[in-house]
């Protein structure tokens, strides 16, 4: 890993680290949630859902615990995800880039780069993200447009919608 890259990750410990000392901040039930020990920390919960790529859930857990001797189970993980706040995520998204911020400039200028994409997930006809086709058939999608800072090669902004509700060529 470059020099660079590990700076990177070791400014996303610090600020999830920073985050797991008062995690009632972002917790669902500030009085009872992250307050015991569990298999599934704070810190642990949040940096395996920045790390988690596209296998089944229990392979993901087992992939990202199983080094570290914890058997987590889906269900656990479920019970555990339920009590975070989606801001929290948010939060550490805007805290990453201050902490990145380093002003690069191309001639005076902040080079920026936009694109979208649309994600399938697990069909569920009840949410607003699903895309019916023909028959009864259809997918849940949602439309991500993401803001990319070209020299400090960081997101700035990401904005995640509903597809059937997504502007993208609104979002330039």
């Amino acid at each position: 890993m470059g020099q660079y890259a590990k700076q990177l990750k070791n400014v996303l410990a610090g600020l999830i680290s920073g985050m797991a000392e008062c995690p009632f901040l972002w917790s669902r039930n500030p009085e009872s949630d992250f307050r015991r020990s569990r298999k599934v920390p704070f810190a642990s919960l949040v940096c395996f859902l920045l790390s988690a790529g596209g296998n089944s859930p229990n392979k993901e857990l087992y992939d990202y615990f199983h080094p570290r001797d914890t058997h987590v189970t889906a269900s656990t993980f479920v019970q555990q995800r339920g009590k975070l706040l989606p801001e929290a995520l948010e939060d550490l998204f805007h805290a990453f880039n201050r902490a990145c911020d380093d002003e690069k400039r191309y001639r005076g200028y902040r080079l920026l780069a936009v694109d979208g994409c649309t994600m399938t997930y697990a069909r569920d006809p009840s949410q607003d993200t699903f895309m019916p086709k023909s028959g009864t058939e259809g997918v849940n999608q949602f439309h991500v447009n993401a803001l990319y800072d070209l020299l400090s090669k960081t997101y700035a902004d990401v904005i995640i919608q509903p597809k059937p509700e997504a502007n993208g060529p609104k979002a330039a």
